[in-house]
């Protein structure tokens, strides 16, 4: 099932800022979820009366795998979470209060901010210039080179399923590619993929309410910074990328800069600089 025309965008994203509420994001007020599969120590839950976006929760994990939601200590995932108000139930449990240490939401909204372009493009050629570096910050955009002459319809429709992994590699940088029209005020022109498979579908819904994981507002923290992007900045949110997934997060990035590089000569330039 695609949701994209259903989505709901609720605020404008900009730079992050250093400071910001650990709540909840994921899990809504009021609303019952169903588990849908569960591992040794972790589950994915989905909402009762849709399909997305769905909860996933690991226990005791520094993984920067694409679950939703860390647990601090172990649960037992009962077969339905309720959200009454404040309160989080596991089955007929009270497990705690929203907005406690027991649970962290992996995915936030950044600051709303006015982008600075000026300072974008400057930022990105660091961004590139310390990808140079070495292992893993040569795997920073690196798209296949069976694409490199793709025009952007050409490209994003090959992209369309492209790869292997829980997300392809083409369907994460077709979502980073959506996140960057949207930042660049173009968001009339995002690219509507309709065969993403569930989980690059729960992405999709996440980022289209600016909902982030940590490495991707790492990186527009990066990007946005008026006063330059250090390089141990950089190289830090780089790394970071690198650990979401086997390839998810360097795809997301990809997708990213290709869309705030607006054409393909100056993302070139900004490479080859």
């Amino acid at each position: 099932m695609r949701v994209g025309n259903s989505k709901k965008k609720i605020t404008k994203a900009g730079i992050m800022q250093n400071n910001y509420k650990v709540d909840l994001n994921i899990l809504k007020k009021n609303e019952k979820y169903r588990k849908l599969a569960s591992f040794s120590n972790s589950a994915v839950y989905v909402p009762e009366n849709s399909e997305y976006p769905f909860v996933s929760i690991i226990c005791n994990s520094e993984n920067e795998s694409p679950f939703s939601i860390t647990s601090k200590g172990n649960i037992r995932f009962h077969n339905n979470i309720t959200v009454e108000d404040e309160d989080i139930f596991f089955g007929s449990e009270l497990l705690c209060k929203k907005n406690t240490e027991l649970f962290d939401s992996r995915y936030r909204k950044p600051p709303e901010s006015r982008l600075n372009h000026e300072s974008l493009k400057k930022n990105m050629s660091l961004f590139f210039m310390y990808s140079k570096t070495g292992i893993p910050y040569d795997k920073f955009f690196n798209v296949e080179p069976v694409f490199q002459n793709e025009n952007t319809d050409g490209l994003l429709r090959k992209m369309e399923g492209y790869g292997s992994g829980l997300t392809p590699e083409g369907d994460d940088f077709i979502l980073g590619y959506n996140i960057g029209m949207e930042l660049s005020g173009r968001a009339d022109q995002k690219y509507l993929n309709n065969n993403m498979n569930r989980y690059s579908a729960n992405l999709d819904v996440l980022f289209s309410n600016f909902l982030f994981p940590e490495f991707l507002l790492e990186i527009l923290e990066g990007l946005y910074s008026k006063s330059g992007t250090r390089k141990n900045r950089i190289l830090a949110a780089i790394t970071k990328t690198s650990r979401f997934g086997n390839s998810t997060g360097f795809s997301i990035c990809d997708g990213l800069f290709y869309a705030l590089s607006h054409e393909r000569s100056e993302l070139e330039s900004l490479k080859k600089n």
